[in-house]
């Protein structure tokens, strides 16, 4: 069976007083994290999913953050390993 990774980026464009609190909401997932933060409150996160649902499921959390104004996808790669 053929194993998948999918590899995407995210930017988020948040409140800049609410920056601090959405980057370590972010962190706290074990499949998320932000990348680059600009104090104009823009955002590059990574996201290392095993299926395609869990990007849609990691974006719909993030945007649901108090000061999080938009949520992009900017690139989504399938890496796929076949077992040993």
């Amino acid at each position: 069976m053929v194993e998948e990774v999918h590899i995407s980026s995210l930017v988020v464009h948040a409140l800049p007083e609410s920056l601090e609190t959405i980057t370590k909401a972010i962190n706290q997932s074990p499949v998320t994290s932000v990348e680059i933060a600009d104090s104009s409150g823009k955002l590059v996160v990574l996201l290392e999913t095993a299926h395609q649902k869990a990007i849609l499921d990691e974006m719909d959390k993030i945007q649901q953050l108090a000061g999080v104004i938009n949520t992009s996808l900017i690139y989504h790669h399938i890496d796929q390993n076949e077992p040993a």
